[in-house]
Order: C-alpha cells, then sequence, then structure tokens
C-alpha cells in the first residue's frame, strides 16, 4: 500500500533502512495505522544485526521444543457455538417449511430437488454449507486440544530471546509481540511433542544443562545462540540410570552381607528399600502400581537372602 505525500519527507537515523516516513494526512483508516507503525516502531537499530520472522521461524524450526504458538481456544470455541446456533436455527426453519410443503419431498429426493420455488430444498443447502464448516471447526479443535503445553523453561527461554538486546530486543513491532506474555499462557501450545519426562530428566534439561551454560557454554561466543543437544544428554542420562538400577541391588546385598545382626540386617533393610523407592520416583515415569510393584520385588530379594544367610 501507497501513502502519497504532499509534503517533504522526515529522514530517520542515519542508519536506519527505511529512510522516508509519510507525513501526509491518511485518507483512511489502514492508512493512519501505518502512519502510527511508522511514528512509533520505526527507532533507529541498536546494532548492526536486526532479527526478523525468518530468524525467529528458523529458530523453532531447528528447536521445536521452542515452536510454541497460540491456540486461540476461546475464539475457537466461539466460532464453533456460533456455527451451531446457526445450524440450530436452520434445523428449526427446515422442520417448520417441511411440515407445509408436499409429502413427496420426503419420499422423492429428484422431486425435492428440482421443484421450483422450493425453499425447503434452499434451507439444506444452507445448512450442508454450514454443517461442513461446523464439522471442519469441530475436528479441528478436537485435534487443537491435543497439542501438548509447553515446557516451562521453554516458554521462559523464548521469552528471553525475544527481549534480550543481543538476540531480539523485542524485534516484532506489531501486536503478535505479545503473542508469548503472561496473560496467554494458558492458551500456548508446542508443535513438539513433549512426552512425560521423569523427575531427573527435567531437572537436567531445565536446571543442569543452564548451569553448565553460565559456567561454559555463554564465554565461548556471547553474540549468538549456543545450542546443546537435549538428546545426548537424555541419553547419557538414560545410561546413568540403568547403571544405577544394576548396582542398587547388589550395593544392598553386599551391605547385608557384612553386617552380622539381623537386627541391624531388617533396618539396613527398610532403608534401602526407602531409597530405592525415592530414586525409582525420581528417575522413573513409572505407574503407581508398577511403582509398588517393582519396590516389592526389591525388598523381596533382600528378605530371601536374610533368610538364606539365617540369623546372627
Amino acid at each position: 500500500m501507497q501513502v502519497r505525500s504532499s509534503e517533504p519527507s522526515i529522514s530517520t537515523a542515519r542508519n536506519d533502512p527505511i529512510q522516508k516516513i509519510p507525513t501526509a494526512e491518511p485518507q483512511s483508516e489502514p492508512e493512519k495505522k501505518i502512519r502510527r507503525r511508522f511514528r512509533q516502531k520505526l527507532a533507529p537499530p541498536s546494532r548492526a544485526y536486526a532479527p526478523s520472522y525468518s530468524d525467529l521461524a528458523s529458530l523453532m524450526n531447528a528447536n521445536p521444543e521452542k515452536a510454541i504458538l497460540r491456540k486461540f481456544g476461546d475464539l475457537n470455541m466461539k466460532n464453533l457455538l456460533y456455527l451451531q446456533a446457526e445450524l440450530i436455527e436452520l434445523q428449526d426453519e427446515l422442520g417448520e417449511i417441511s411440515k407445509g410443503d408436499d409429502p413427496l419431498f420426503d419420499r422423492d429426493w429428484f422431486c425435492l430437488a428440482h421443484a421450483e420455488d422450493n425453499r425447503q430444498w434452499t434451507i439444506m443447502t444452507e445448512i450442508r454449507d454450514v454443517l461442513k464448516e461446523y464439522n471442519d471447526a469441530l475436528t479441528q479443535q478436537s485435534f487443537n486440544f491435543g497439542f501438548d503445553r509447553p515446557h516451562s523453561y521453554d516458554l521462559k527461554v523464548l521469552r528471553k530471546l525475544l527481549v534480550r538486546p543481543k538476540m531480539g530486543n523485542q524485534f516484532l513491532l506489531g501486536l503478535d509481540s505479545k503473542a508469548w506474555n503472561e496473560d496467554t499462557e494458558e492458551d500456548l501450545i508446542c508443535l513438539s511433542h513433549q512426552g512425560d519426562e521423569d523427575h531427573l530428566s527435567k531437572w537436567v534439561t531445565d536446571k543442569f544443562m543452564v548451569w553448565i551454560h553460565y559456567l561454559f557454554g555463554r564465554r565461548l561466543n556471547q553474540n549468538t545462540l549456543v545450542y546443546y543437544s537435549e538428546d545426548r544428554a537424555l541419553r547419557l542420562l538414560s545410561l546413568i540410570s540403568t547403571v544405577l538400577a544394576s548396582i542398587l541391588p547388589i550395593v544392598a546385598i553386599v551391605v547385608l552381607y557384612v553386617v552380622p545382626t539381623t537386627k541391624y540386617r531388617l533396618g539396613i533393610l527398610a532403608g534401602s528399600t526407602a531409597v530405592f523407592a525415592l530414586i525409582l520416583s525420581v528417575v522413573a515415569k513409572a505407574k503407581r502400581s508398577d511403582g509398588f510393584a517393582a519396590t516389592a520385588a526389591f525388598a523381596a530379594v533382600q528378605v530371601v537372602f536374610i533368610d538364606i544367610s539365617g540369623p546372627t
């Protein structure tokens, strides 16, 4: 859209890529909006590199957990309610008209569709269009409910990237810059499946890797993003968890073997079983019934060892 100007244009800062701002009085609301955007948003850039939609899109594509968007749940539901109300009105009108029409229309589609000035068929075609739109919206909204909520850490990182001077400095100029505000947090979804992480995995990705970055990573290059492979960290964590799961029963048996008296062994049995249950809840995302079964099996192994070794 071009905005005509009858007055000399005003030059902006030397480094501003857009050198002219329209000064003529706008003739329409869209032109007024453009004028306000030019005046308020096109400030001189604070650095040589200015991020854009392309950079944000590349970031989200490279890091699917940062692909966080609005689902507009309220608008989708309001649209469904309006379509439902429209269909109810059309259905009621169709029922009233069909009562006074020729009974043959209920038995012969050809007569219904080709009769002259047939209001019943006209309403039916309107219902067909609205019904298709309603079913599509209904299916899409059901699909939207299946998206995962973003992790709080990923959302926090995205917000920081958008406002940090070296990374974004709030480069989005329109109202969409508020898409990730706290008041819209309940309406945000993540396009990447988040899965059910255990507490330890969540701690590693949300806390431990952040500490590693502050200690070492940020010293490498302070002007660009530093990427860490979350998959590698989780694979290493899975290896550690597997080794730990195989060592715990052996350690418990060795301790029971060293302790000579039965009463001390029973105390160690209770303590080691509690520690096993605690570790299980931290490193594994197991069902409650599975947790009880694994803990009972761990305790049973120790009881069998105590019974075999005999009282002392």
